[in-house]
């Protein structure tokens, strides 16, 4: 047994045989010892003689065993060898096999083509132990291959930027000598480092240091969806037969897999789109539905309509049968002054695409318009047009019209979502025809009934009275047996604050809300144009309200101070809690949305003291500020916010600017809240320009960006308190609603005004004036309190 366990030193173990056994040894020294005994004749040698002979038979014996026993051990220990290195490959295949079904398994329990593509890498580089793979998609909307996943990041980033941003044509890849044979279902196989490849590639290879590459087609049926390339350039080791046959093997799995994903993904997108376009389509039914004005549908319409087909301009023509004529009467995007000859001049149906289509009743894309004859120009540079007709039982009742700067801008989904909203249209007009005419009707009669306990006061076209009722007569202490009809509205309420809101309204043409006070008593006045009849004035009083306004205020005020402090206490526990105790990833994560909520929760609180300290009277201190310098310091403090959007600021303040007289804190909080807006509401890369000006005895600023816009509906209420714009493109965006509310009451208690210049999908542009610098003979510093009540009301 110690023969076996003993090691030759070669490190070959030892078998029987190898050497003569110890007991063959003693056997014949025993026997050497008799013999001598024998020649020698020392007594008793004739039996020593015969007992000599037996160790030596014994020895003999044993050495005859030991030859036999190696002769048949022999095979044996090479077949033992055998067996374990057999053994020991079925282990290691066993293993690979296994790694392979986790893999297939891994793969086939996702559909996120990202997740699929990490885990063909790792197949790729731990289980078939390449050094390195590379996988190219194949994009089917330009036939090209495009970048798919690297095993590596490349050390240069501009590198790493030219291989994501990979774009490879394979119109003409016939004759390559990759592509080619991608092409056509065969593997590449490239083992000399020197081998240059007549192909497209060269570059990418060139770029990866792919020197001994192999590179094999991923194929699902004839269809080509790609290609993985693996290399063992880093290790120098070459690529053996068993693996590229284990790739050969999963290409096709590997290939079904990625096709599944990007169905998947595809179908995905699909049903989110149509996910989106019937939340979309739902809220312009009720947009629709909400909307009684005929005009007011209109504008919806196309408002609607140029969100989601992004066209340049739209317009919308009314059908008038019996005249056989197109009327305009809605339209964005183009200039008004061709807008208002083309509301002037009516067309014929024979004329332009719009009649053409009026005619026929059928919706109509014309991808290249210089190939339509019926084409008429109104926009310069129009490429493309899409025209809807809008019917109503079988009956053309207006026709949409959409214009686009660009060739094939057209697409079929465009066009459906242009027929579902035109119906939708059709019976919103419907409606708000029949509602029109209702409401005059109503009007009339209302007008009649004048035991209202508002103040009514109608005026005609011609700025003669149509109506006074008598609580006007009780409110304004007129004489009620005198007759106020035909009178000249100035002339009646001379002594009033009203001549100067109607003026103010006639000449914007629009609905005048503001609050007046007559005798320690607050009257809120509505001023709307009346069609066909001219203006009516509602006067209601409104002090029980501003009573109860002011009790509402002061505890808003009182609440949000008391707020402050629990709030603050929170936000030390939570700083406290990440000082103390270790929080895993998900706890953090909890954490930090604490505090992002609660940080909101003391803006919003801010701004809530802000707009109670502006109702309840706010005290200004005056100075000569710069507006220039005041800006650059603005634009600094919100420097981070603008480089984490790649935004773009510039700012054109002349050095010469006369200085103004403003309160400097409320003056940047000013220019805080335009510009974090336009921060806010412009999309990356995007720009914000900020230019200030003398404008007779104001400076004008005028803070200007080009981000999403802002629909005309949303203009009206942009400065009302707690109004926000509701798009998806806003859902994202955090606020308060209070912020323009506060800034249009700060800029109107240092004297000046505030306006709004927007068009959906072009950019906003916010101006205000601030009085120049008083006279020499004030103070350079003063106090004065201003007592707004309401100001952000509007």
């Amino acid at each position: 047994m110690s023969e076996r366990r003993s090691t030759s030193l070669r490190g070959r173990p030892l078998v029987p045989g190898d050497s003569i056994p110890a007991e063959t040894w003693t056997g014949l020294l025993l026997t050497v010892f008799l013999i001598l005994w024998v020649v020698i004749g020392w007594p008793g040698a004739t039996i020593v003689r015969w007992i000599a002979l037996i160790p030596a038979l014994a020895g003999l014996v044993r050495y005859a065993l030991h030859r036999q026993a190696r002769t048949l051990a022999l095979p044996s220990m090479r077949l033992a060898d055998e067996l374990r290195q057999a053994n020991e490959s079925l282990q290691q295949q066993v293993q690979e096999l296994t790694h392979v079904r986790d893999i297939m398994l891994a793969l086939s329990a996702t559909f996120n083509r990202e997740a699929v593509l990490n885990e063909l890498i790792t197949a790729i580089t731990q289980l078939l132990h390449f050094d390195r793979g590379l996988i190219l998609l194949h994009n089917e909307s330009n036939n090209s291959l495009i970048f798919g996943a690297y095993s590596e990041t490349l050390p240069d980033r501009d590198n790493q930027m030219v291989l994501e941003a990979l774009q490879v044509s394979l119109n003409k890849a016939t004759h390559d000598s990759i592509l080619g044979r991608w092409l056509n279902g065969d593997a590449v196989h490239v083992t000399d480092p020197a081998y240059r490849t007549d192909t497209v590639l060269r570059w990418l290879i060139n770029m990866l240091n792919f020197q001994r590459f192999y590179s094999i087609p991923l194929m699902v049926g004839d269809q080509f969806q790609g290609a993985i390339l693996v290399d063992n350039t880093p290790s120098g080791q070459p690529i053996t037969a068993k693996q590229q046959g284990l790739l050969d093997t999963l290409a096709a799995h590997f290939a079904i897999t990625l096709e599944n994903a990007r169905l998947y993904q595809l179908t995905d997108e699909q049903l989110n789109a149509r996910v989106q376009e019937l939340n979309i389509l739902s809220q312009i039914d009720r947009e629709l539905n909400d909307a009684l004005s005929v005009e007011r549908v209109l504008n919806l319409t196309l408002d609607w309509v140029l969100r989601f087909t992004s066209s340049r301009a739209a317009a919308l023509a009314l059908v008038d049968e019996r005249a056989n004529r197109l009327r305009f009467v809605s339209g964005y995007g183009y200039d008004p002054m061709v807008w208002m000859e083309l509301k002037k001049d009516p067309w014929p149906l024979e004329r332009g695409i719009a009649g053409r289509v009026a005619r026929q009743g059928a919706a109509e894309i014309v991808q290249d318009v210089s190939q339509d004859p019926d084409y008429v120009p109104i926009l310069a540079n129009t490429r493309a047009q899409l025209t809807v007709p809008i019917m109503r039982r079988d009956r053309v009742i207006a026709v949409m019209t959409l214009e686009s700067e660009q060739h094939n801008a057209f697409s079929p989904e465009n066009l459906d979502f242009a027929n579902r909203l035109a119906a939708r249209a059709a019976v919103a007009i419907d409606n708000a025809r029949l509602f029109d005419e209702i409401r005059r009707e109503h009007q009339k009669l209302d007008l009649i009934l004048r035991s209202t306990a508002d103040a009514v006061i109608v005026v005609g076209e011609d700025n003669r009275l149509v109506l006074v009722n008598e609580a006007a007569l009780a409110t304004f202490e007129l004489p009620a047996k005198e007759s106020y009809l035909g009178r000249r509205f100035e002339t009646v309420f001379d002594y009033t604050p009203l001549p100067a809101l109607y003026a103010r309204a006639r000449a914007s043409k629009r609905v005048v809300a503001e609050e007046i006070t007559l005798d320690r008593h607050a009257y809120h006045v509505n001023i709307v144009p009346t069609p066909d009849i001219g203006w009516s004035i509602v006067i209601h009083d409104v002090t029980p309200f501003k009573r109860t306004e002011q009790l509402k205020t002061e505890l808003v005020a009182t609440a949000s101070h008391d707020l402050k402090n629990p709030l603050g206490v929170i936000l030390g526990y939570l700083d406290l809690i990440n000082l103390t105790n270790p929080l895993n990833e998900q706890g953090v994560d909890y954490m930090t949305r604490a505090q992002r909520s609660i940080d909101h929760m003391r803006d919003l609180i801010d701004d809530l003291l802000d707009m109670a300290r502006i109702e309840s009277g706010l005290t200004l201190r005056f100075n000569q500020v710069h507006v220039g310098s005041l800006t650059q310091q603005v634009v600094d403090s919100l420097a981070l916010h603008a480089e984490e959007k790649s935004l773009s600021v510039f700012i054109d303040i002349p050095d010469d600017l006369p200085l103004v007289s403003a309160d400097e804190s409320r003056l940047d909080q000013i220019m805080s809240n335009l510009i974090g807006n336009a921060i806010k509401y412009t999309p990356e890369g995007g720009h914000i320009w900020i230019r200030a000006g003398r404008a007779d005895e104001m400076v004008q600023v005028e803070v200007e960006d080009d981000g999403i816009g802002i629909s005309p509906e949303d203009q009206a209420h942009i400065f009302t308190r707690f109004y926000r714009v509701r798009r998806p493109d806003t859902d994202g965006i955090e606020g308060t609603g209070l912020g323009l509310a506060i800034v249009k009451s700060l800029v109107e208690a240092h004297g000046g005004k505030i306006d709004l210049e927007s068009r959906l999908g072009h950019g906003s542009t916010f101006i205000f004036t601030i009085p120049i610098d008083r006279s020499d003979d004030e103070t350079a510093e003063s106090e004065r309190s201003d007592h707004i009540a309401g100001a952000s009301a509007d």
